[in-house]
């Protein structure tokens, strides 16, 4: 699949530079790499703001039978972490946080277990903080369910610690616990991202 997606690419890029039209060639392509009937996807090429490209193949969901649209809301995984460091690291230019504050600034009852853990901490994955996805409890029952900030919080905070903060990297997904409101305001309203959702936020389902 990633190899089909290189050579779409590729393609794209020659049929613009030879003047053809990338909607029929493209529309070809993906065609091939999405069923009609299968898991859809949506392709989009954009050149100096410019919307080339933009459509979607296959279903969003195939138990009901609905088609994939331009306008669903994908899963993008952690890729939803750089939204949340550039809100924060916005903030504190701003002067309105600083990185080195202590996270109990921000979530005044975090058993931080005597340890002073720092929001540049988080955003560094060298906090220590257990990661909930890699505990015993987190199962596959608890994957489909819908945490706001607040509980996916309470989930993991009691858990002991990796190590001391500061001691040590390892890749974490708790600080991505969705983009607060402030952070929103500062960061997602500008960017004119209307279609943007919590991480843990589950769709309603398509009907």
């Amino acid at each position: 699949m990633i190899k089909s997606r290189l050579i779409l690419l590729a393609l794209i890029v020659t049929f613009q530079a030879c003047g053809q039209s990338i909607n029929d060639n493209a529309d070809s392509i993906m065609s091939g790499l999405f069923r009609e009937n299968g898991p859809g996807g949506i392709a989009l090429v954009v050149k100096s703001d410019e919307i080339l490209y933009r459509k979607a193949f296959g279903l969003a969901d195939m138990e009901l039978g609905v088609k994939m649209i331009p306008e669903n809301i994908m899963r993008i995984g952690s890729l939803t972490k750089q939204f949340t460091a550039c809100a924060i690291l916005k903030l504190e230019e701003e002067g309105k946080l600083n990185l080195k504050d202590d996270i109990t600034e921000y979530i005044d009852d975090y058993p931080s277990q005597g340890q002073k853990i720092t929001i540049e901490h988080l955003l560094t994955h060298t906090s220590g903080i257990k990661d909930f996805s890699r505990t015993e409890t987190w199962t596959a029952d608890l994957k489909k369910m819908n945490f706001s900030p607040r509980k996916k919080i309470d989930f993991f905070k009691n858990e002991p610690m990796d190590f001391a903060p500061g001691e040590a990297y390892k890749y974490n997904n708790n600080k991505d616990t969705g983009i607060p409101p402030k952070n929103k305001i500062v960061l997602i309203n500008p960017l004119d991202l209307g279609n943007f959702s919590n991480f843990f936020s589950i769709p309603t389902p398509i009907k």
